[in-house]
């Protein structure tokens, strides 16, 4: 049953983040369940490899709940909360999204696989991604700032895959960086 825990926290992230679409106006409640799904993503994986229990399974859960979590809270931002994006960061967050777009594909193409990598970039992108909300929600100044940061990380950790994927022969999920 231990070696299960990581895959049990990424599924509870799945049902958590499809939650946060019915808590949006109840701020309060919204950001306990919203901080629930930051600290699942990042405990799943560290428990997976604590245990020595990482699977490929695991891999795949913890990006599809990655994925639901994040398209769960795009979803609020754009038509629930309606943020307006200055201009530049529209074009830095289309930009990103043809990118990804281009390595999950190429991904499938290549890999036969459905899956985002693990580097250390789109885990900064990730801890970036997770501060804009609350962040929002307090009515902080500083939200360009946060939009501008995390659109820059995540151009720079697209990209960065892209080349890891052009380079890798078989498919290493968990590769850390262009470096190794």
């Amino acid at each position: 049953m231990t070696g299960q825990l990581p895959n049990l926290i990424s599924l509870s992230r799945i049902g958590l983040s499809l939650l946060l679409l019915g808590l949006y106006d109840q701020h309060l409640l919204f950001l306990s369940v919203y901080g629930i799904c930051v600290l699942s993503d990042l405990l799943d994986g560290y428990l997976a490899r604590r245990l020595s229990c990482a699977t490929i399974l695991g891999a795949r859960l913890d990006s599809l709940g990655d994925l639901i979590f994040l398209t769960a809270s795009t979803y609020l931002v754009v038509f629930q909360w309606k943020i307006t994006f200055p201009f530049y960061i529209s074009i830095m967050i289309s930009f990103c999204l043809v990118v990804r777009l281009f390595n999950l594909i190429y991904t499938y193409l290549k890999f036969h696989q459905w899956n985002i990598l693990h580097t250390y970039l789109n885990k900064i992108t990730g801890c970036l991604l997770a501060f804009f909300v609350p962040i929002y929600l307090s009515g902080s100044s500083a939200i360009e700032v946060v939009m501008l940061l995390t659109s820059g990380f995540a151009i720079i950790a697209s990209i960065e895959e892209t080349l890891i994927l052009q380079k890798q022969k078989i498919y290493l999920v968990n590769q850390k960086s262009i470096r190794e």
